[in-house]
């Protein structure tokens, strides 16, 4: 009610706060109406997502995540924690609201991150982020993705979102562009 006339949100967060920015923009645009330009940036939460059943239940036992499923057409299928996981949320919320501009940063080989690569035995952190993107995408919608060099963890609070660059791209125009509504490219970093 506080924001009656918004016209346009950005929704972000970094690490376990940016696992829930495709839930929270969905639940906004439930709110707020198809007249807001909405987008949700998850930094640094690309690992999280194609990650054995087992902590999808964790998660449900310690947070009840099963309780706090929207009642949208895109989760009717969703009946267990199985299928309530991190990644699926850019599908579930954009199903919904497609006119939600999703994105996603990461740095390739995050130190905190890289705990989940060596959990589930993965080669490489790409190797989840690649497999999350898919995930995210399985319903049409798209993720607009950049992965950095390094093993940093966050990018928004730092000043280097300033003057990072990946593949011969700036964050910061990648970022502006993706606010502004731009067409975006997935940017990947070469030999990192």
């Amino acid at each position: 009610d506080n924001f009656g006339d918004v016209e346009t949100l950005l929704i972000a967060g970094g690490s376990g706060g940016g696992a829930a920015t495709p839930l929270l923009a969905g639940l906004a645009a439930d709110r707020l109406g198809p007249d807001v330009d909405l987008m949700a940036l998850s930094d640094s939460a690309g690992a999280f997502g194609s990650l054995p059943p087992l902590f999808n239940i964790y998660l449900d036992q310690v947070w009840g995540t099963m309780n706090n499923v929207p009642d949208w057409s895109s989760t009717n299928a969703v009946t267990s924690a199985e299928d309530w996981d991190i990644a699926r949320l850019f599908n579930y919320a954009g199903k919904e609201h497609p006119s939600i501009r999703m994105g996603r940063f990461d740095f390739v080989d995050d130190s905190v991150q890289r705990y989940f690569k060596d959990i589930y035995g993965a080669e490489s952190l790409a190797e989840l982020f690649d497999a999350n993107e898919a995930l995210a995408e399985a319903g049409g919608g798209e993720l607009n993705v950049y992965l950095a060099p390094g093993d940093d963890h966050v990018i928004l609070a730092r000043d280097e979102m300033y003057s990072l660059e990946s593949g011969g791209e700036s964050f910061l125009d990648w970022f502006t562009s993706f606010v502004n509504g731009d067409d975006v490219s997935d940017v990947r970093c070469q030999n990192c």
